[in-house]
């Protein structure tokens, strides 16, 4: 009964003999006030839909039975996305990361005005755009400049754990060259405290690209960087993105490249645009600040199936040359087999415990399901799983979590070029696709590839 080892970079390299042992681990609930993961008391836990369990107060399950196979493991619990997880072995202590069915943040109600200003407005006719990003999760408008005079307002909503945030200012003009748009002139701020101090009576520009001096007055923007006057503050990123000629699925290709401030922000400093190619190659124009990198997400595809590219921890003159992934293909759902027709996206079947494959892939290592109803924020379960084929768990016919007869539901397949299942992070949508609850560094520090395909059916 081998298992399969992971090496870091995801590649499935040789195998170790499984032995027989117990399982256990806890089941843990995110919570979206206090952003961790916390015990579930009286989870229900399935051990490959022939064993039972459920957990106790600290979120701990158990298994008396001893296993010599790799098993997979399901769990749920009531305004949690349903999770399983396969290719466990016995004798290792598992936990269960389940996400709250409602992932909205709770964020005050009273949002914290920013007012500010932009000292030397731009004489091409163009507003400048200025955004408040501070790496806390906290919202913001993006507000264009008055251009009679100068001035902006921003309202910054903090999570409601928190009272206060400091964050960045970044104010940018941008022109389009084509499919691609980036900036001409900018400003930054770094360090703006919110609640806004008192406005100091003389206005002082922000810092230049050499000096980390901390203006007096923080919300007093200076459009001190100009492509063309100032070219130092400005460098390149190269780009060569493509598709599989044979992966005819995907058609146009979107790119944002975002800049990340020394504080965990991000702004969008360039963008692609084409609806006709999947090849995107290009020099582009990036700001240079102290202390940032850049990371770029690349999208081909339509909602209903797609193509990613994420690759973070870019520097001035990087250069990025990645191949979109080919979409993966369901092969059965239940009783239905037939997908040749790629304009039919809704099926009907009528198991509640359905059998669901998918074709093969080179360089893909690992898969995830994401099964919803028609209100997802109601019902949602999440797989992980190495192989190309994964039942529904059966949680009982009256569980929260059980398929029901007579409903609709919407199922989505990504295939990932790294071993999702390490992470548990996969969820609901972002940008393009799908979002990441964790791509930070430390998981992702080459980026990633992932691709994804969506049907919709109806249990009769």
């Amino acid at each position: 009964n081998p298992l399969p080892i992971i090496q870091a970079n995801g590649n499935l390299t040789t195998t170790q003999p499984i032995v027989k042992s117990i399982v256990k681990g806890r089941v843990l609930g995110f919570d979206p006030i206090s952003a961790n993961y916390k015990p579930l008391s009286g989870a229900i836990v399935k051990i490959d839909d022939t064993l039972t369990l459920n957990t106790d107060a600290q979120g701990f399950y158990e298994t008396t039975q001893e296993f010599d196979t790799a098993l997979r493991i399901s769990a749920a619990s009531e305004n949690y996305v349903a999770s399983t997880v396969t290719n466990v072995p016995p004798g290792i202590s598992r936990d269960i990361h389940l996400n709250a069915l409602n992932e909205r943040l709770s964020y005050r109600q009273v949002a914290f005005t920013v007012p500010g200003s932009v000292v030397n407005l731009a004489e091409n006719g163009k507003r400048p755009l200025v955004v408040f990003t501070d790496g806390q999760k906290s919202v913001s408008n993006a507000s264009f400049v008055d251009p009679k005079t100068g001035r902006f307002s921003l309202d910054v909503r903090v999570l409601s754990n928190r009272s206060a945030t400091t964050g960045s200012l970044f104010a940018h003009i941008m022109e389009d060259i084509g499919n691609l748009s980036v900036i001409t002139q900018y400003g930054y701020s770094p360090n703006v405290p919110v609640p806004v101090a008192p406005v100091q009576p003389v206005p002082t520009p922000t810092p230049d690209t050499e000096s980390d001096t901390v203006p007096l007055d923080s919300t007093s923007l200076l459009l001190s960087f100009d492509h063309l006057v100032s070219p130092e503050a400005f460098g390149e990123i190269k780009l060569d993105l493509s598709a599989d000629p044979a992966n005819t699925r995907l058609q146009g290709v979107v790119v944002h490249i975002y800049m990340n401030l020394p504080n965990g922000g991000r702004v969008l400093v360039a963008k692609y645009n084409d609806n006709t190619s999947t090849r995107v190659n290009q020099t582009i124009r990036v700001p240079r600040l102290p202390n940032t990198s850049f990371t770029v997400i690349a999208h081909s595809g339509s909602a209903l199936e797609g193509s990613d590219v994420v690759v973070p921890n870019l520097q001035i003159g990087s250069a990025v040359t990645r191949q979109f992934l080919p979409v993966p293909i369901f092969t059965q759902l239940g009783e239905e087999t037939s997908f040749s027709n790629i304009n039919q996206t809704r099926y009907s079947i009528s198991d509640t415990t359905p059998r669901v494959s998918w074709n093969s892939q080179t360089n893909v290592n690992s898969f995830q399901l994401n099964l919803q109803s028609e209100m997802a924020d109601k019902f949602r379960w999440e797989a992980y799983t190495l192989a190309n084929t994964l039942d529904y768990p059966d949680f009982g016919s009256e569980h929260p979590s059980s398929l029901k007869s007579g409903q609709s539901y919407r199922l989505q397949l990504s295939a990932t070029d790294f071993d999702i299942g390490t992470f548990n992070i996969l969820s609901g949508q972002s940008d393009f696709s799908t979002k990441l609850l964790n791509p930070g560094p430390a998981n992702f520090a080459q980026g990633y590839r992932l691709s994804y395909s969506t049907l919709s059916f109806v249990t009769e």
